[in-house]
């Protein structure tokens, strides 16, 4: 109110942050410890500089940098490098032939638990040692029951989807040809009968 009376702006203004007690030199030393490394992590770091997980954290957001999951790619042998122009060339060529069309037929399987989704990951409690098992301890069974979905897709439409389930590791030729199989030629017949 008194700022109001005085004739100064009401809003918070942006305000300094404390100084940074890390020397220039420190600062790098702790960048070249952290980025584009793998395996560097708060708690490695805390230990080597002996201070807190905190502070390195909040240090390392200073400095610009952020912490990224690994994202998977496929690992490919000298030989499958020097395979994969060619094939692409050779790939390229059909797909562009507009007579040519391209229907992919693939698979997801989904588990009845739920334990794979992040907001199942952990559980809170005061008292972690008196806490039920099904609680405490994700459990994995080695062939759960789950369910199958598989569908075909391609430019001109999407399949009616195969649902099942499958107690085995993946679904086998018998599940398929008997099965999945009738489904895609329903698909092919429907939507590419003249191509």
């Amino acid at each position: 109110m008194k700022r109001f009376q005085y004739g100064l702006p009401i809003e918070d203004e942006p305000r300094k942050d404390r100084p940074c007690n890390l020397n220039k030199n420190r600062q790098r030393k702790w960048k070249d410890y952290a980025e584009n490394r793998v395996g560097s992590n708060q708690r490695k770091l805390a230990a080597k500089f002996k201070v807190s997980r905190s502070y390195i954290r909040r240090n390392l957001e200073k400095l610009g940098l952020g912490y990224y999951k690994r994202r998977r790619a496929p690992k490919y042998t000298s030989q499958q490098l020097e395979q994969i122009p060619g094939k692409c060339q050779k790939l390229r060529r059909k797909i562009t032939d507009p007579e040519i069309f391209i229907i992919m037929d693939n698979e997801k399987y989904f588990s009845f638990s739920g334990d794979n989704m992040p907001s199942n990951a952990g559980f809170w409690s005061a008292d972690k040692e008196h806490v039920s098992p099904e609680v405490n301890f994700k459990s994995k069974q080695t062939f759960a029951p789950k369910i199958l979905v598989r569908l075909a897709i391609s430019s001109k439409g999407i399949s009616a989807p195969y649902l099942g389930t499958a107690k085995d590791s993946a679904a086998n030729g018998d599940i398929y040809i008997k099965q999945c199989l009738q489904k895609l030629l329903t698909f092919i017949y429907e939507h590419h009968q003249d191509d």
